[in-house]
């Protein structure tokens, strides 16, 4: 994929949103939301909320909420939507919270120190939690049918995990010093852990990408990424930017993102060849998220760090990088829902939950003489902020239409005629428009 040299990011500012916008709406959750899952297959959103010690349950559908108690400090969760199960790490509580999702009735698993990140295996019904405290050093491994937990010796720190459930292979990032670290592989089938060494630390983002089996850890002290091929455990170098943090793949465009923290920068590392460029994003990026159906990618932000300001999720659209104000405060993790095209980010000083109603817009209309007919074989452009430009060809009976339209920007459609004048039309699109006329003048 080739990107153009010029990376252009746009501000939208307003002060709150109703569900009729693009930006689907804010939903209130309880105390400092910190993380958040999305079951797709019953389209409901679960949000950590880490002073409150509790899960906000949302509805997709309605976006009506209900709390369900958990451990202390919820600060990770995650879903595995064939069982209809929710898993919590409570931190300062040493417990993962089983949530069943068909009633919101709970279970309380005692799992290492200060569990920091979770994950689930839906191939195999397994449940893999990092344990970061003080010499814990080790990954509890879950029974999703029994609840029984087993702990699997990692080198310390650990703190990210990404799964390949091809391969049944779980991978854990360290946050251990700042060089000579390692990548920790467990096998899923036999639980024995395997290291990997690379030479930075601070691995506080790790992804896979199922379809190459390639892994790709951040570093935050080397300012890398660190491309793992597996089976062989070869590791390559890719230089990426200040303090690269979160890390999110796109497996059906073989593409990685990672957020570098400290250069207000995103890295698009192409999977063939290892090629990347920098992309400028707001200040103080903090996470990223892919939709692999329509191939965006979103990025939240940490405040100032973190502090009581409003935050900005970037859509990163290939060449074009559009940051959208959505007035909360605080830190942001993002989850999509690939079914309904939904993006949902927390706020957590805000104790909030941003619902980004992600689809596109089109624009029809006509071309028509000063008479009322149809104009066949016009040209047809449409413009937008930043250099947009779309082009468009009337039919036999002067119908246009422009596809692919990113909403809440305003857009200027014009006709190019040698035989009449039309006057440019300037929108504000937020929906699709079906019955935008262009007549001509004599």
């Amino acid at each position: 994929m080739k990107y153009l040299p010029q990376i252009i990011a746009l501000l939208l500012f307003s002060a709150s949103f109703t569900f009729a916008d693009v930006l689907g709406g804010v939903v209130s959750v309880a105390g400092e939301p910190i993380a958040i899952a999305v079951n797709e297959q019953t389209n409901r959103i679960y949000v950590a909320c880490r002073s409150a010690n509790t899960v906000t349950v949302i509805d997709g559908n309605t976006y009506g909420t209900s709390l369900v108690p958990v451990g202390t400090e919820p600060i990770a969760v995650a879903v595995n939507p064939v069982t209809n199960k929710v898993y919590v790490a409570n931190y300062a509580a040493s417990t993962v919270t089983v949530i069943d999702g068909a009633t919101n009735a709970t279970q309380t698993l005692l799992v290492g120190s200060q569990p920091t990140d979770i994950a689930v295996n839906t191939q195999t019904d397994r449940i893999y939690v990092t344990n970061n405290g003080d010499n814990a050093n080790s990954v509890s491994v879950i029974n999703g049918i029994t609840n029984a937990v087993t702990t699997v010796s990692t080198m310390a720190w650990p703190i990210s995990i990404a799964i390949n459930e091809v391969t049944n292979k779980i991978y854990i990032g360290h946050d251990s010093g700042s060089f000579n670290s390692q990548v920790t592989l467990i096998d899923g089938a036999t639980n024995t852990s395997t290291p990997i060494p690379i030479e930075g630390g601070r691995s506080y983002g790790i992804a896979v990408n199922p379809i190459t089996n390639k892994v790709y850890a951040t570093s935050a002290s080397t300012f890398s990424v660190y491309v793992i091929t597996e089976p062989s455990h070869t590791v390559q170098t890719v230089i990426a930017d200040t303090s690269p943090r979160d890390i999110a793949v796109d497996p059906v465009r073989n593409k990685i993102y990672a957020i570098n923290n400290n250069a207000d920068t995103m890295t698009v590392i192409d999977g063939a060849t290892n090629s990347t460029i920098n992309v400028p994003t707001h200040d103080s990026p903090w996470s990223v998220a892919v939709n692999p159906n329509t191939g965006r990618v979103y990025v939240g932000r940490c405040g100032s760090p973190c502090l009581g300001e409003s935050s900005t999720i970037g859509v990163y659209l290939g060449p074009l990088s559009i940051a959208a104000l959505v007035g909360q405060a605080g830190s942001q993790r993002i989850a999509v829902n690939k079914v309904t095209n939904r993006i949902f980010v927390t706020n957590s000083l805000a104790s909030s939950v941003s619902v980004v109603n992600a689809d596109d817009a089109s624009i029809t209309g006509r071309v028509l003489t000063p008479t009322g007919l149809g104009l066949r074989n016009t040209t047809v452009v449409l413009t937008g902020p930043y250099g947009i430009r779309q082009v468009a060809t009337t039919s036999s009976f002067g119908v246009f239409t422009f596809t692919g339209i990113i909403t809440r920007l305003n857009y200027t459609v014009s006709v190019q005629s040698k035989r009449y004048r039309f006057a440019p039309q300037t929108r504000l699109v937020n929906e699709s428009i079906t019955n935008l006329d262009m007549i001509g003048l004599e």
